[in-house]
């Protein structure tokens, strides 16, 4: 797994990770990026938030994203 870290600002800060996750009761292992936004003053955590795109960990694991109706054609 590797990070990046993006500073926006003395108290802001993005933390970019790419690990690899093996799937309990399966033999599969998925790349799952993810992204933390950090905000933090006097040497304290103040804000935090995770993101990740779900849609790209189920289409590795073969399952559809979304029902076939709800795709735009």
């Amino acid at each position: 797994m590797r990070s990046v870290v993006y500073v926006a600002s003395d108290s802001e800060l993005a933390v970019h990770t790419r690990p690899e996750l093996k799937m309990r009761g399966m033999d599969e292992r998925i790349d799952f990026p993810r992204v933390g936004f950090f905000k933090h003053r006097s040497g304290l955590l103040t804000a935090y938030e995770e993101y990740w795109d779900t849609a790209y960990m189920l289409r590795q694991l073969g399952i559809p994203a979304f029902p076939p109706s709800a795709v735009p054609h």
